[in-house]
């Protein structure tokens, strides 16, 4: 049993990888290879969007954002014999739409109407999530630092990372114990030469292994090896179902 969590076996693994308590140091390992690509690409590419925050914790914050705004409102409704509540509809910037507006359009609109008032909604966001750009392809880079059991552990999280996205996700795989994914070669060579590229690799391997030693001496120890001041964002993820919290609210809309 894992001394720290308490909760599942003291493995490698779990420990680099998996064990809540070093989430911080999971995003310093991740942003610190960003770090080292945004460097090797922006003399190539204009960067657009870094770090952007994933659709589902975005929906979330701004929906719970938008219920503390408008909740002073509801007494004076309230006192007029009315039942109100704040429903707030999201539309992302860059084109996603909060599944959660379905359930309010449904109880003015028909299915079919529905689907074309979404399109229609999406229709003045219809960017993809970029990242940077070279002339005019848009590239999504998504890092990620899996623990190596053989090769197939890259070749599962290239294909997680890719499966529920469109065309143009670039996965970079850098190991936690410092493997360097062979794949990730054949996109950076558009960007840097050969020379630089044995470099970068090196460079990012020598970060990740880094990061997975300070990991595991906090772990032992409980003495932080890196710093905590900056600020840390989640992975990302799909979209997740509406909360319980705010599933209570689709009530009687204002």
């Amino acid at each position: 049993m894992c001394r720290r969590c308490h909760q599942w076996a003291e493995t490698l693994p779990h420990v680099l990888n998996h064990c809540g308590i070093h989430s911080h140091a999971w995003q310093l390992r991740h942003n610190a290879i960003v770090e080292r690509v945004l460097k090797a690409i922006s003399p190539k590419a204009l960067i657009l969007s870094v770090n952007q925050e994933c659709a589902d914790t975005a929906f979330t914050a701004a929906w719970e954002a938008k219920c503390n705004k408008y909740e002073p409102l509801l007494p004076l409704y309230q006192a007029q014999g009315l039942s109100a509540t704040v429903v707030p509809f999201l539309v992302g910037a860059l084109g996603s739409w909060c599944p959660w507006n379905d359930k309010l359009m449904r109880m003015f609109c028909s299915k079919s109407y529905l689907n074309l008032f979404r399109n229609l909604c999406l229709g003045h966001h219809q960017m993809a999530r970029p990242r940077f750009q070279k002339g005019r392809e848009i590239f999504l880079i998504d890092v990620t630092c899996p623990f190596e059991n053989r090769k197939t552990t890259f070749d599962s999280a290239r294909t997680r990372k890719r499966t529920p996205r469109t065309p143009h996700i670039i996965p970079i795989l850098v190991g936690a114990l410092g493997s360097w994914d062979p794949q990730n070669d054949s996109f950076l060579r558009r960007f840097m030469s050969c020379s630089y590229l044995n470099t970068f690799r090196k460079l990012c391997v020598s970060d990740s292994i880094k990061l997975s030693r300070d990991i595991y001496i906090d772990f032992l120890t409980a003495h932080k090896q890196y710093s905590t001041s900056e600020d840390t964002c989640n992975d990302p993820s799909d979209l997740a179902d509406i909360p319980s919290s705010i599933e209570n609210q689709f009530v009687s809309p204002v």
